[in-house]
């Protein structure tokens, strides 16, 4: 389902298209708490608005509110997701309170293709998806460092300069110890779960040839 336009309060035209609603989403995101705040400005009767928009992986809701309260409504809106709040239970919300400029909107799913993004010093990798901006974390396991960093990097993905270079001076010359390390789980796993055999064996196979390309 795309993102549908959201109307001004006031004069009732369109404030965002939907292109402009998935970019702000999107932003969302990609944020550690995922919510973001703008002011902007309605290009019919020119109308200011502060906007919160907060997103999870299934829904978004955008707020619009008055300038003057932006403040006291992002910290409001904060501590209710603090408190495990979803889009959706913070919508009804503040429908019961009569907010005005309030859009709860559904997101359309996203098959994520995780890509590598940085070690954690607290033993996690990042990973992002280029399609949605989502943001998760793995485990630093050998396992995870071969399919999401030694893998694509044999293939001849591209990475950005940090990246690449944290790839190259702190995973490669482990390339050896991490490659027998994940075998060893992968040999384990195998027998273990069937279902996934097909999967584990083609990275078992890239074990024994990514030192052969790197």
């Amino acid at each position: 389902m795309k993102p549908e336009a959201v109307l001004c309060p006031k004069c009732n035209r369109t404030l965002l298209d939907p292109r402009t609603v998935t970019l702000h989403v999107k932003l969302a995101t990609a944020t550690r708490n995922h919510v973001v705040v703008h002011e902007i400005d309605c290009r019919s009767c020119h109308e200011t608005y502060g906007m919160i928009v907060v997103a999870d992986r299934r829904s978004y809701l955008i707020v619009l509110v008055g300038p003057e309260r932006l403040k006291d409504e992002i910290t409001a809106i904060s501590q209710r997701l603090l408190e495990g709040l979803k889009p959706g239970d913070l919508w009804k919300q503040l429908k019961k309170n009569d907010v005005k400029g309030t859009v709860l909107g559904r997101r359309g799913t996203c098959r994520h293709a995780w890509k590598f993004r940085k070690v954690h010093p607290l033993a996690f990798i990042v990973l992002f998806c280029p399609r949605c901006g989502a943001e998760t974390e793995k485990p630093l396991t050998a396992l995870n460092l071969v399919e999401f960093v030694l893998k694509p990097y044999s293939q001849g993905d591209k990475f950005l300069r940090k990246e690449k270079e944290v790839i190259e001076s702190a995973i490669l010359p482990r390339k050896e110890e991490i490659i027998r390390e994940a075998a060893r789980e992968l040999d384990a796993r195998l027998k273990a779960n069937q279902k996934r055999r097909r999967r584990l064996k083609n990275l078992r196979k890239f074990c024994g040839t990514i030192a052969l390309v790197t």
